[in-house]
């Protein structure tokens, strides 16, 4: 889902040993809520992993999406929306006010989603990092949950 938006040699050396126990430690501590979407008992088709919102541009009653992703296999099949709209309940019986989350600006598709979910970009939010000496840009989108 990322070719073209983050280097080639990083999605190379993606290590499945090392995402299975990082995700077993989110799981097991519970530093995440997590929901996987699958079909009939089969492989996972996507997840949503999130929960309270941290750092320096959130406030207390905020919720954040920490990652959603879909098997690109299975874009555009409801299954992205499903997994969205199950975390959104869990966060308002949480009483969260609003929900954060942070997208890459080239993942174009990525932010027509949130976009259409009603989220908006925050205003001076944007921010970089480096990925393999590339230079990648993120923007934060924030979504009043009161407006939903």
């Amino acid at each position: 889902g990322y070719v073209g938006i983050v280097p080639n040699s990083y999605l190379r050396d993606l290590s499945l040993s090392e995402r299975v126990c990082l995700w077993h430690e989110i799981v097991s501590n519970r530093f995440a809520d997590v929901l996987v979407a699958r079909r009939g008992g089969s492989a996972i088709e996507g997840f949503v992993a999130f929960g309270e919102a941290h750092g320096p541009c959130t406030k207390d009653g905020w919720g954040e999406i920490y990652a959603l992703y879909v098997v690109p296999a299975e874009w555009s099949s409801g299954i992205g929306q499903t997994l969205w709209l199950s975390a959104l309940r869990v966060m308002r019986a949480k009483r969260l006010g609003f929900v954060t989350l942070w997208v890459l600006v080239e993942n174009k598709r990525g932010r027509r989603f949130y976009e259409a979910a009603g989220f908006r970009v925050k205003p001076g939010s944007e921010r970089s990092f480096v990925l393999c000496e590339a230079r990648i840009d993120e923007v934060q989108l924030v979504l009043d949950l009161a407006s939903r």
